[in-house]
């Protein structure tokens, strides 16, 4: 029997309950929005979520938890691996449908007879995709990948057949060149071999919600934060600062409210603080000095991974990341997250259901590949260190205008050519990784519909040299 989860009406407030075989209650969580996310969508995550309601007497049966509102059921165990083995075609047309009847029935032909003929080539091989042709029209490409066990389907609704092949073999550790084809190797491992996710927000609950948690977050930047957009959107520009001297007397400062305008440097600046409720306990190592975006807006935001200058409380966008003892492999992560490949492994395996934006559920995020830090030498770890410690307070523009952003071609070049050993040719102009970021800035999934443009500029203001943010219309 499949484990089950059930949504209920408790009171003022809603309860999920994870159930074990027998149709006991087995956890109750507070149905944040986070936890209804996952309910939803995340199921696989189930049989690990920890409950933060106590489950006593007669409410270890679900029915006294209020009104049922939704149930959901998990595979079992064994019926996971059903799909292994098995492979699905994917297709990209460069147009979305065929104009007329005779036209689809000639493409399906085509498919058909592909097919047959074995012609139709495994996305996690170096081959090229198959091209589709009738004549002398190009309609797309086609080819076969697993179908995964769990989640969602990463070349649904890529726009580049170069990005999904590029990013299939990177998962595996793979660069490869668009145009030669060739390969450079380097160590990928699963995120959850080498870090682990602090604990997720719902330790923090709001006082203005129905949110429950061991403490409450209050913002302190809410009035300069409306200040900030309106002088960025006019002529006078909003100034991007470094972030220190912010959070030097918080007791319990927290990232929390995921605001882009101060999130355009590695080194990230708390924007809250949390009140800690009577009696409440917080969990030893909850805080930590590196935080990983999970709800990536790619047309807005620039960062997919920070370092804040002391620990703190992640929030639902950033939860906390820690590496147990062998705190160094924190530099090497954060410049591999931030450059054009990081970037790429986020946009490959996130949820990207709305345009320009790319989410993980806290249970994903153990398998999205990463740099294996643990591999590198000494000599390549101390590079890392240099190159985050030298760019970490240098603003990225969001992820969309990746193709015109000099820190990220400069972060690029550190990360392949200083810290793992490849050629420098890779990062020159027009070659594999420059023209990797001119095909990923023009994603539809990465783009999505935004026309405005983020401009930095060098000025001196009260005698200090700053850069300024504006935004303009459209991209040129």
């Amino acid at each position: 029997m499949p484990f089950t989860a059930e949504w209920r009406s408790f009171g003022e407030f809603d309860v999920v309950l994870a159930l074990d075989e027998s149709g006991a209650v087995r956890e109750a969580i507070t149905a944040t929005p986070a936890i209804l996310h996952e309910f939803l969508t995340g199921m696989d995550g189930l049989r690990s979520w920890r409950g933060d309601l106590p489950v006593e007497g007669e409410r270890r049966a679900p029915e006294p938890w209020g009104a049922l509102v939704m149930a959901r059921a998990a595979p079992h165990p064994a019926s996971v691996g059903r799909k292994q083995g098995k492979r699905a075609r994917n297709l990209r047309l460069v147009e979305p449908q065929a104009a007329t009847l005779l036209e689809g029935e000639l493409l399906a032909n085509e498919i058909a007879r592909l097919r047959e003929e074995g012609a139709l080539p495994a996305l996690e091989e170096e081959a090229s995709l198959a091209r589709i042709r009738i004549g002398e029209t190009d309609y797309g490409d086609i080819w076969t990948a697993p179908i995964p066990e769990s989640g969602v389907w990463p070349s649904v609704g890529v726009g580049d057949s170069d990005l999904v092949q590029t990013a299939a073999q990177l998962a595996e550790g793979r660069l490869a060149d668009f145009r030669s084809g060739k390969a450079a190797l380097f160590p990928v491992v699963p995120f959850g071999s080498v870090a682990r996710i602090g604990p997720v927000d719902r330790l923090i609950g709001s006082p203005t919600s129905m949110r429950r948690g061991a403490l409450d977050a209050r913002l302190f930047r809410v009035a300069e934060h409306k200040d900030d957009r309106k002088r960025r959107r006019s002529g006078a520009g909003f100034v991007v600062k470094p972030a220190k001297q912010v959070s030097e007397t918080l007791t319990h400062p927290i990232l929390w409210g995921h605001h882009h305008l101060y999130e355009r440097m590695m080194t990230l600046q708390p924007d809250a603080y949390g009140e800690r409720r009577a009696g409440a306990q917080i969990p030893a190592g909850a805080e930590s000095t590196v935080f990983f975006n999970r709800d990536f807006h790619y047309n807005a935001q620039s960062v997919m991974a920070g370092v804040t200058e002391r620990p703190c409380l992640g929030g639902r966008a950033w939860p906390a990341v820690t590496f147990g003892a062998d705190t160094d492999r924190a530099y090497a992560f954060a410049l591999w997250c931030n450059s054009t490949l990081g970037l790429l492994m986020h946009w490959w395996f996130a949820n990207k259901t709305q345009a320009g934006r790319g989410s993980f559920t806290v249970s994903k995020i153990p398998a999205l590949p990463v740099l294996d830090a643990g591999a590198l030498t000494p000599q390549q770890r101390a590079a890392a260190k240099a190159a985050f410690e030298e760019l970490r307070e240098h603003p990225l523009l969001p992820v969309n205008q990746i193709d015109e952003d000099d820190v990220r071609a400069e972060i690029d070049r550190r990360l392949i050519v200083d810290v793992l050993g490849m050629d420098e040719g890779l990062c020159a102009p027009n070659e594999p990784i420059d023209l990797l970021r001119r095909k990923l800035a023009v994603e539809p999934q990465i783009a999505g519909k935004k026309r405005e443009r983020v401009v930095f500029t060098e000025e001196t203001r009260d005698g200090a040299d700053v850069i300024v943010e504006r935004v303009t219309r459209s991209r040129p």
